[in-house]
């Protein structure tokens, strides 16, 4: 048995490892490719540590060896799903820049993004690096490891998952994001739609004039000069959508 093998001792911490690794596995800034695996193992550990003392009477008592080995799957399906729920909300400031950069016809400027782990467009490494950093930066990140207690709450170790709940949170998750990034991009939507009606009205009465030589250029300065006006209050509409979406998740019910 587990607890034969680890000692009576440290059987809790190492059932709470489980799930505290997994989720930091799939949680955005914890698991970057940027961040070495060693600092993110001692990170897992230490939390390990710190929460077993708080959640380890919620913990199933002694079982059999097949009984612990689908309680070793199970604590590991939660932790990668709660880590997955945070990606999924901070995926919404990567679709945010996506639809940004195609507004401003950047779409084509392609880099690697440190956050999404993949090449996308600049803006959109952009607007997640920065929406990210705003989240360490206010503390936010603190409700992501507050979930992790909470978890043992509304997941409760040794029971079943239930997965009709969980794809439904999943679904519902998805569409707030993805409506969280339309309304990041919406300033964008609204000052391009503009642009291309008054250059489609420029073209009408000038001929002549040269509508990509110059229409491109202007359009990616005059998106530029709006992102610098709007990314303060992009961010801040961001984090009290994050805010409230993960205190959903780090509060247990009451």
């Amino acid at each position: 048995m587990l607890s034969q093998a680890l000692g009576a001792d440290l059987v809790v911490p190492a059932l709470v490892f489980l799930r505290v690794g997994a989720m930091l596995a799939m949680l955005p800034g914890f698991s970057a490719a940027y961040v070495p695996v060693q600092i993110r193992l001692l990170l897992a550990l230490a939390i390990s540590i710190l929460v077993a003392p708080v959640v380890g009477a919620k913990l199933p008592a002694a079982m059999n060896e097949g009984s612990m080995l689908l309680l070793v799957i199970n604590e590991g399906l939660v932790g990668l799903y709660l880590g997955t729920l945070a990606r999924i909300i901070v995926s919404a400031l990567h679709g945010a820049g996506s639809l940004t950069a195609t507004f401003a016809s950047l779409a084509n400027a392609l880099t690697n993004d440190p956050v999404a782990e993949q090449q996308s467009a600049t803006l959109a490494g952009f607007f997640s690096l920065f929406g990210l950093l705003a989240v360490f930066v206010t503390d936010l990140h603190h409700l992501m490891l507050q979930a992790i207690v909470a978890s043992y709450d509304v997941l409760p170790a040794g029971d079943a998952l239930p997965a009709g709940d969980l794809a439904g949170t999943t679904a519902r998750l998805v569409a707030d994001s993805f409506l969280l990034a339309l309304q990041l991009a919406a300033p964008f939507f609204v000052v391009g739609v503009g642009y291309q009606f008054a250059l489609g009205l420029m073209s009408r009465l000038m001929p002549q004039l040269s509508v990509f030589f110059v229409g491109i250029p202007l359009q990616v300065g005059l998106q530029m000069w709006v992102i610098t006006l709007t990314i303060s209050g992009i961010v801040l509409v961001f984090l009290n959508q994050f805010s409230q979406l993960m205190a959903a998740l780090a509060l247990p019910p009451t």
